[in-house]
C-alpha cells in the first residue's frame, strides 16, 4: 500500500466533510462510524490494487526476455496490462 494509515484517515475525513458540505449525504449517526467505513473501503481498494500490481509484475516477469528483446517500455506495458486486468475484474484503479 502506498499510503500510510494516517493519510488514509485524513482522506476519509476529507471525503466525509466534502460530501456533507455538498449536501450529498446526511449523516444519521456518528460521523466516526461513517469515516471508519470510508477508511475500510479505501484500504480494501488499495490492497486490491497492490495485489493487481503484483500479478501484473509476475505476468510481465514471465515475458521479460521478449520485453527486453523488443525494446518495449516496461512501465507502459505494465500500465496496459494492469488496465486490462482491472477492467476484466471490475477493479477500480
Amino acid at each position: 500500500m502506498r499510503l500510510r494509515q494516517e493519510e488514509i484517515d485524513y482522506i476519509s475525513w476529507k471525503i466525509l466533510r466534502r460530501l456533507k458540505e455538498e449536501g450529498v449525504i446526511d449523516i444519521m449517526g456518528e460521523e466516526e462510524a461513517v469515516a471508519e467505513r470510508l477508511r475500510h473501503a479505501l484500504t480494501e481498494n488499495l490492497a486490491a490494487e497492490d495485489q493487481l500490481n503484483r500479478e501484473v509484475d509476475d505476468i510481465l516477469r514471465g515475458h521479460l526476455k521478449e520485453i527486453q528483446r523488443d525494446s518495449v517500455d516496461y512501465r507502459r506495458m505494465f500500465q496496459m496490462v494492469k488496465t486490462k486486468l482491472a477492467r476484466e475484474r471490475n477493479v477500480v484503479i
